[in-house]
């Protein structure tokens, strides 16, 4: 890396750090669950309206 960091360069390290902390964190939400995921709201008002069911090996 240059002596001088510009714009750019920050750019992309700060774009990195996020996604390697969200992927962190994700891991850790499904490690607290006991291996399964976390649904978003919208996908949670849908499998509570009936709309969508969840696969059979998510309800264990």
């Amino acid at each position: 890396m240059p002596d001088n960091r510009t714009y750019a360069d920050r750019a992309e390290y700060l774009k990195k750090a996020v996604a390697k902390r969200r992927k962190t964190l994700k891991q850790k939400a499904v490690e607290k669950l006991g291996g399964r995921c976390q649904i978003c709201s919208n996908c949670h008002a849908e499998v509570h309206a009936g709309i969508t069911q969840l696969p059979a090996e998510t309800l264990e």
